[in-house]
């Protein structure tokens, strides 16, 4: 997937037609993801973009509500005056205040499709404790199983704490250790034992199972997905 500039409206040539392309040819893309059932990083791109549009366009009515204006009039009922703005806006302004609301609704309509595939896909999946859960349970293992295949993902997770501007939040870290195929007589309880003792940090690690329906991208999908799911089991439990 090609990566979208972020500065698409204001780098190189400024012709509306040329950028309305590169956007929708960026959206295209964006589509053929979701085709796939590819839902990351596709959903954050397109809500980082329309964040930024957004931004850009309270900044536009910031500047409009700053012109001057001048007195044309008193409205006695409602107590008030009647200004004109007096129209100060460039010819660049005018330019990315039209491709703003030309991007925005389509940028907006291909959220509202991640969104709605996401919402299909978690209603697939079931995250479950395996085994007796410790008091501690910030790191850990975590197994992504299908249905309808024997092979197994084994991540090992990380749920830390990170410093923002105004607030705290939580980023959790997935580790691929192996890919295996469990037989059909070995149980989770049994996989869990065998990390124990492959991997000596704790005697009874935090370990959680992902059961899936269907068969999904595991890197673009399945894997964001888990570690949403995990922060909200681990710091709500």
């Amino acid at each position: 997937m090609n990566t979208f500039n972020s500065n698409w409206l204001t780098e190189g040539w400024l012709d509306e037609e040329y950028k309305q392309y590169v956007l929708l040819a960026w959206l295209k893309q964006m589509q053929s993801q979701f085709e796939q059932v590819k839902l990351y990083p596709a959903l954050d791109a397109l809500s980082k973009h329309q964040k930024e549009l957004k931004q850009l366009l309270n900044q536009f009515k910031e500047v409009e509500r700053s012109l001057p204006s001048e007195l044309i009039g008193l409205n006695f009922g409602e107590k008030k005056v009647i200004r004109k703005q007096l129209d100060q806006t460039s010819d660049f302004t005018a330019y990315l205040e039209r491709m703003t609301s030309f991007a925005l609704p389509k940028i907006q309509i291909k959220l509202d499709e991640g969104s709605s595939i996401h919402e299909f896909v978690a209603e697939q999946l079931k995250l479950e404790p395996v085994g007796i859960l410790p008091l501690y349970k910030n790191e850990g293992y975590v197994l992504l199983q299908t249905e309808q295949s024997k092979a197994l993902s084994l991540y090992r997770f990380s749920l830390s704490m990170i410093e923002l501007v105004e607030n705290q939040a939580h980023r959790l870290q997935l580790r691929l250790i192996e890919k295996k195929v469990k037989s059909p007589f070995q149980t989770l309880e049994q996989l869990k034992l065998e990390l124990i003792k492959k991997f000596k940090e704790w005697p009874n690690p935090a370990t959680f199972v992902l059961h899936s329906k269907l068969q999904f991208p595991e890197v673009e999908t399945l894997v964001p997905i888990c570690r949403r799911m995990l922060v909200q089991e681990i710091t709500i439990s």
